[in-house]
């Protein structure tokens, strides 16, 4: 576990901008049975949503919070998904992947 820690710690100071990395460490870190560092992270990937949402937001950008939304979904943290896919109807409202995916999130939700 420490491996894979410590490349996602590379990766998440390389490329500041993605979010799946930042993530996945608070979630390997609260596996670690380390809540400081996992409170850490979940906190970087709110900032990081936060500044990627005050703007407009670029197709490829959609596409990763897309995929970002469906592994949240794959790790049942179906609430986090709908958060995530909702605001992304919201930023891009003529996209038809993005109400697609918001709705199996509802599915998903609803069961």
């Amino acid at each position: 576990m420490q491996h894979a820690i410590s490349f996602l710690q590379h990766v998440a100071i390389a490329m500041p901008s993605p979010v799946r990395a930042a993530d996945r460490l608070a979630t390997l870190y609260q596996q670690n049975q380390q809540p400081e560092q996992a409170s850490i992270y979940r906190l970087k990937v709110q900032q990081r949503l936060t500044d990627i949402f005050n703007k407009p937001i670029s197709s490829k950008q959609k596409d990763s919070l897309n995929r970002y939304g469906y592994n949240l979904m794959n790790e049942e943290r179906n609430q986090e998904a709908l958060i995530i896919l909702k605001r992304i109807t919201k930023a891009k409202p003529d996209s038809i992947s993005a109400y697609d995916s918001i709705a199996e999130a509802y599915e998903l939700v609803k069961n």
